[in-house]
């Protein structure tokens, strides 16, 4: 499931093994275009891994990266994967 948003300032992640969430809130400067950036930065610095399609065109595989598509994985789930 990707990084959806909630609440105009929140991001939530659901691990797809274990279905645990998780919501950020990045710091917010205004309308920024980099919050979903930020969001992603920070769900990866508290563990959350992301797997991105990387069957997709490399061009999408960056947009899907940058702004929390693909598959995410809990911190627990995410060290269990080979």
């Amino acid at each position: 499931m990707p990084m959806t948003p909630e609440n105009a300032t929140h991001y939530r992640v659901v691990c797809v093994l274990c279905r645990k969430d998780a919501y950020v809130c990045p710091e917010r400067q205004g309308a920024d275009i980099n919050m979903p950036l930020r969001a992603v930065r920070a769900f990866q610095r508290g563990g959350w891994h992301q797997d991105v399609d990387h069957g997709a065109k490399e061009h999408k595989r960056g947009l899907a990266a940058d702004y929390g598509g693909g598959k995410w994985f809990c911190p627990a789930c995410a060290s269990k994967r080979p």
